[in-house]
């Protein structure tokens, strides 16, 4: 691996101020990830981990997205499997931001609303996308750097 030639957003400097970390509480978590649009989702298939970014939105305890039925997410081979959710927002400039992880279980949509949610959802990505999914939340945590 090369080193990179581009050392602008190079932060290791010994004398820079160093900030405080500090835990988020859940509603603080919630309203976060509700802050943004762009997240990963992390599932176990098979020996490796896959982790897939997906815009999203947040409701009702659940992390909600679109994907394609072929995929990872959308074949149903990961559905009710244990899956990982993590959003994050950085600067790396002043060196502070946040960092949201949503443990629980991938499943297909199931109920009225979180299916309703999906036609809020507008891939980005090319393509169809006619799964709905969810990471319903068995624990959210976070932590703030600054």
């Amino acid at each position: 691996m090369q080193p990179s030639e581009d050392l602008s957003l190079h932060t290791d400097e010994p004398d820079a101020p160093r900030g405080e970390l500090a835990a988020l509480t859940e509603a603080e978590c919630w309203e976060l990830l509700g802050s943004t649009a762009v997240g990963r989702v992390v599932v176990v298939e098979g020996q490796h981990a896959e982790i897939l970014p997906v815009n999203y939105v947040v409701a009702d305890g659940a992390v909600v997205f679109r994907t394609g039925s072929a995929g990872v997410l959308g074949r149903g081979a990961t559905w009710g499997r244990e899956a990982a959710f993590e959003a994050d927002s950085i600067d790396v400039a002043a060196r502070h931001g946040w960092s949201v992880v949503v443990r629980g279980e991938l499943r297909e949509a199931g109920t009225e609303a979180e299916r309703a949610l999906g036609d809020v959802v507008h891939p980005w990505a090319a393509g169809e996308k006619p799964v709905v999914a969810t990471v319903r939340a068995r624990s959210v945590s976070g932590r703030r750097l600054g």
